[in-house]
């Protein structure tokens, strides 16, 4: 497995074994720049729930695992560029705080640096996970989430398989915030980190709104 790496850890989450339970509530389909997505209602707000694949991106290939969904991957100006509909947008610290707390997420920690820490197999992170394409493990996704392991863009093309990482709006220490769910073996564990950190950088890209 890939290292995975980590330049500025914004806030750690542990994920305790006694889960919420979530209601996947049907929302009707979003219109987001000439194509449909699905969407799913989780906490107070309502997110996409496929990875954005619309204009610009790029396709990674020679994948080891087999992903249903797209493996395109965006970089900051791209995601930010992206025209939305009324009350949609790129997720905040905030939202990406919301949904983890939505699932039964608990933050334990903020700074510039730290330990991730990773919960046990059937936390709540996995209410997040998608059933297929990750290469250890699989998530319920009881949340309707669906995050896909397509890994991401730092220099290298790396974490696929093992990771889910998405473009956030928030700036911190310089670099903008995103989420990062992945792997290790022993379970999921969710950040929130400034691993998105040059014009070059790609991730995959989701957006949200409030109920």
């Amino acid at each position: 497995m890939k290292k995975l790496f980590f330049p500025a850890l914004a806030s750690i989450l542990l994920f305790t074994a006694c889960s919420k339970k979530n209601n996947v509530a049907p929302v009707p389909i979003q219109s987001i720049n000439g194509a449909d997505y699905t969407t799913v209602v989780i906490g107070s707000q309502t997110w996409t729930s496929q990875n954005y694949d619309g204009p610009g991106g790029v396709y990674y290939t020679g994948m080891l695992w087999s992903v249903s969904g797209s493996v395109k991957l965006y970089s900051i100006a791209e995601a930010n560029a992206i025209p939305l509909p009324a009350g949609w947008r790129l997720p905040t610290e905030n939202d990406f705080y919301n949904i983890l707390l939505a699932v039964g997420g608990k933050r334990i920690s903020d700074g510039a640096g730290g330990t991730a820490v990773t919960g046990a197999s059937g936390d709540p992170v996995n209410t997040l996970i998608s059933k297929n394409g990750w290469a250890t493990t699989s998530g319920t996704n009881s949340s309707g989430f669906n995050a896909l392991a397509l890994g991401y863009y730092n220099g290298v093309y790396q974490g696929y398989g093992n990771a889910a990482v998405f473009i956030g709006s928030t700036v911190f220490n310089g670099y903008l915030m995103s989420l990062y769910l992945y792997d290790n073996n022993y379970g999921y564990t969710a950040i929130l980190t400034g691993n998105i950190t040059s014009s070059t950088d790609r991730a995959s890209i989701r957006f949200v709104k409030d109920n």
